[in-house]
């Protein structure tokens, strides 16, 4: 029997939010925040996206839900 490869391209689905979480909110509850907050010479604070695995995973669906994400502080 020949088997052909058919590649089929995933559609996005086109109400992620929806999909994923119906009318629920995303609570993201970690150790490490998605963001480091730093001072400069100033004392002016500067926040730099954090470079966890976590927020690296969910990276591209923080762009389609907004979530609440709670973490100590470093």
């Amino acid at each position: 029997m020949k088997r052909s490869s058919i590649q089929v391209q995933p559609q996005p689905p086109k109400n992620l939010r929806r999909d994923l979480l119906g009318n629920r909110a995303l609570i993201i509850a970690s150790n490490r925040g998605p963001f480091t907050l730093q001072h400069d010479q100033n004392g002016e604070a500067t926040f730099t996206r954090g470079g966890g695995g976590l927020v690296t995973a969910l990276l591209g669906l923080v762009h389609h839900v907004e979530p609440a994400w709670i973490s100590t502080a470093m």
